[in-house]
């Protein structure tokens, strides 16, 4: 499984986005797979969730937040939609999500980013 090799700093900004205070590593596919992603210090992302369903998805819980920040760096960076939203549901398991939701999570994110 993926994993995020340090903890990471991030704050909340304005408009319901955060910004990362310290790089963000994450390492694809499976640990010591020695695929490294670095998300830069500063950089910003959000989770985007549609006002109506907030108070399923909670944009400020932290089980999301990592693998928001993954996805979004790796849409940035060029990474395929579907490539990236794999390491969203990486992300979301390796924050304690449970699998049914990271499914559903991941489909979403899927289908509002097409």
């Amino acid at each position: 499984m993926s994993a995020f090799t340090e903890f990471v700093d991030y704050r909340e900004a304005c408009g319901g986005r955060f910004l990362l205070e310290r790089p963000l590593h994450w390492e694809v596919g499976r640990k010591g797979s020695g695929l490294v992603v670095r998300v830069p210090a500063g950089f910003a992302f959000d989770i985007s969730a549609p006002r109506c369903l907030q108070w399923i998805v909670s944009p400020l819980d932290r089980r999301y937040l990592l693998a928001a920040a993954v996805h979004d760096w790796l849409l940035q960076d060029g990474w395929k939609r579907n490539r990236a939203a794999i390491e969203f549901y990486h992300g979301l398991l390796a924050m304690g999500v449970k699998r049914w939701w990271a499914v559903v999570m991941t489909a979403c994110v899927l289908v509002w980013t097409s």
